[in-house]
């Protein structure tokens, strides 16, 4: 949490997130992808690298999902 927040300070145009949903509970993990949306309003572009595909794809404009993984 501390990382993304330092990451949002500096205003960037774009954001990587590698699995933010990892470690946070199910509420925490509910504010993180509010937050995504957020940034994207606000017209940063996130790229999350996110096991939760579903949740995800309800935020995403465009996604990449392989379609099988096996850990290559």
């Amino acid at each position: 949490m501390l990382a993304i927040a330092r990451a949002i300070m500096a205003r960037p145009k774009l954001i990587i997130l590698d699995e933010p949903s990892l470690g946070p509970g199910p509420i925490l993990m509910k504010t993180i992808f509010q937050l995504m949306t957020t940034l994207n309003e606000q017209k940063a572009m996130i790229v999350p690298v996110e096991q939760h595909v579903h949740q995800a794809l309800k935020k995403a404009h465009h996604a990449y999902v392989p379609k099988t993984g096996n850990g290559c």
